[in-house]
């Protein structure tokens, strides 16, 4: 059965249009192929600053930026929402100095301590978990103590945002099992601290911070010395007074640090050492 000529003519006229579209559509999709792949729209240049710890190649590969990309694809804030997403970048910016240079500024996490959680990892002076310890930073005072397993889920409430990130941070799911250990990031930020307190006192390194360690029974215990290790007792509170005691304490007994064993300067106003063989003065 043939079709009538108006029927027969609008069928026409429907194909017609319908392949225009598909005409059309692919047409876009084409040149915008060819566009996204035009060697004179790609970035030309990058330009990375502020990195020391991560190499150039793995700043590039975190911000999806080490193979060419065309500069009508690029997305300032998602480049910048990949770097912040790795715990060695602090912060960053993406800037767009010409149409085809692209500008990655860093700001790197600081390792300050390496702390035992049970796994032995890197923190900021925020407390932050940068990454699992390596050699490299060896050379960083351990802090044992700062971590602690939650035995029940019902103790989520107990803890607070920050350590629950730390948390995350080691590895552990803690929202999803509440056995895994913890850290306390307030014992970790102390700490610090307390570092760079003795730091300042310490400039001729005459007794560098070796360990840290934390007890809530019995608070802070620090570790100092080269050849000689000694142990600075500070409890839980004044941390930074007693910080100085004990440093005028080692300094008035400099001839005698190689027999020096402890100092406590928990007593209010004193302080108690400890020398080889039982002597306390």
């Amino acid at each position: 059965m043939k079709l009538g000529g108006e029927q027969g003519a609008k069928l026409v006229r429907t194909v017609a249009v319908v392949a225009f579209l598909i005409a059309a559509a692919v047409g876009g999709w084409a040149m915008s192929r060819a566009m996204l792949g035009s060697k004179d729209l790609l970035v030309k240049e990058i330009q990375v600053v502020g990195h020391s710890h991560l190499q150039r190649d793995e700043v590039l590969t975190l911000a999806g930026l080490d193979r060419p990309k065309s500069t009508l694809q690029l997305n300032k804030e998602a480049v910048r929402a990949r770097l912040l997403a790795n715990p060695w970048v602090q912060s960053a910016e993406v800037l767009r100095p010409g149409r085809e240079i692209v500008r990655i500024e860093l700001v790197e996490s600081i390792p300050r301590l390496i702390l035992a959680a049970p796994h032995l990892v890197l923190v900021d002076a925020e407390g932050r978990v940068i990454d699992r310890a390596s050699p490299a930073y060896e050379h960083l005072p351990l802090l044992t103590g700062a971590s602690r397993k939650l035995p029940s889920k019902s103790d989520e409430a107990q803890v607070d945002p920050q350590t629950l990130e730390l948390s995350r941070g080691l590895g552990g799911a803690l929202v999803q099992d509440f056995s895994h250990e913890i850290v306390d990031g307030g014992v970790v930020r102390d700490a610090v601290s307390m570092v760079d307190v003795w730091q300042q006192l310490d400039e001729a390194k005459a007794w560098p911070v070796i360990e840290l360690s934390w007890d809530p029974a019995e608070g802070f215990t620090m570790v100092v010395g080269t050849d000689v290790d000694v142990d600075i007792v500070l409890g839980h509170q004044e941390l930074k007074g007693r910080l100085l005691r004990a440093y005028a304490s080692l300094e008035a007994a400099h001839t005698q640090t190689d027999r020096l064993e402890r100092v406590d300067v928990r007593p209010s106003a004193r302080a108690v050492l400890r020398f080889h063989g039982g002597e306390r003065r």
